[in-house]
């Protein structure tokens, strides 16, 4: 009995010496080509201005939340304190994720605080109603359950990349309710034994490719082509809306850190090795949301196309990301310039 428990003592002792050995060599890998450790990386992208909320939205920026960097007014919308829009007034509506959100800037850094600086001359507000997180089909309830009750949107921007995400995640078990806030909200092991494990970190990305170039592939594809479908439904939904028949919707891409069209020359970005573990299993999926955006907009039905890919490529993309996707000032700027061009030249504005 005592050799039993002796032996078991040491192969669990094995184990557990493996798993240090390995959760420190690729601790140390990821250091190397990422630039920066796992744990510093997960803490980056920690939300703390959102809350559940009862429907399906499932979460919601928390109103009236503020800290050093953040600040949300008290209708439950990211801007500086005291420049909240009065109910009722005509406004630009930007919902999306934590790009338009602004994750990692200032409030006045973000794409829809400049657009408003940029249309400062016509006198119309810009709401920034992002949520971190959130994807398309969040983002349109938002419209629905937060912006359309307070303001009187004269033009509707729409970005966001977690249905990606999601999919990336979940593979060929995706469906279309699936959001983010099991991991924002549920209950899971402390970040320090999950989301900053290197071994974990790795799992995921081979589990991902092997989701997608494993014996799995056809499965995951038609998953794939219900995720791209159920996109293409939830936007004609809105543009079919009557209400809404007169405000022009304004889509634009998942734009990450590289160049979509050339994988070689995104290769010698200095950014290239620190994301090249997220950028690869989800090149695809990036491409393929693009274009069922691209193909789903028609101006003659007031859904427009707005390709921030070329402008970006025109700059060289460096200097223009905070990280793999959350744009930095100049980044902001850039998006925001163009698309206040874009909003006059169609005569949106007064």
């Amino acid at each position: 009995m005592k050799k039993t428990l002796r032996s078991a003592t040491l192969v669990a002792g094995s184990i557990i010496v493996s798993l240090l050995v390995g959760e420190l060599a690729l601790q140390g890998h990821y250091r190397l080509t990422a630039g920066t450790w796992l744990i510093s990386e997960q803490r980056a992208y920690k939300v703390t201005c959102i809350s559940p909320v009862g429907d399906d939205r499932e979460y919601a920026l928390r109103p009236g939340f503020h800290s050093d960097l953040v600040n949300i007014d008290d209708d439950g919308f990211r801007r500086q304190p005291g420049t909240s829009p009065s109910p009722g007034t005509p406004v630009v509506a930007v919902l999306g994720d934590s790009v338009p959100f602004g994750m990692g800037v200032g409030d006045s850094d973000t794409y829809p605080a400049l657009l408003e600086s940029c249309l400062g001359p016509t006198g119309l507000k810009v709401v920034n109603a992002g949520v971190p997180s959130y994807t398309i089909h969040q983002s349109i309830r938002r419209l629905y359950q937060d912006v359309l009750p307070l303001f009187k949107p004269r033009v509707v921007i729409l970005q966001a990349a977690n249905d990606v995400s999601l999919f990336a995640l979940h593979g060929a078990n995706w469906q279309p309710t699936f959001t983010w806030a099991q991991n924002r909200f549920g209950k899971e092991l402390p970040p320090s034994l999950v989301s900053s494990s290197a071994i974990v970190h790795y799992a995921r990305i081979a589990s991902a490719n092997w989701r997608k170039f494993g014996a799995r592939h056809q499965t995951w594809d038609s998953a794939r082509q219900r995720m791209l479908s159920n996109l293409t439904d939830d936007l004609r939904l809105l543009r079919g809306d009557a209400s809404l028949s007169n405000v022009p919707i304004v889509l634009l891409p998942i734009d990450p850190f590289y160049f979509q069209k050339d994988r070689g020359r995104s290769q010698k970005l200095k950014a290239w090795k620190k994301y090249e573990h997220v950028t690869l299993p989800w090149w695809d999926l990036v491409q393929g949301v693009n274009a069922t955006l691209q193909a789903t907009a028609n101006p003659l039905q007031g859904l427009y196309w707005f390709d921030t890919r070329p402008l970006m490529d025109a700059t060289g993309r460096e200097g223009q990301y905070l990280d793999w996707i959350h744009l930095d000032r100049a980044g902001a700027t850039l998006v925001a310039s163009q698309l206040s061009r874009f909003i006059r030249d169609h005569h949106w504005v007064p």
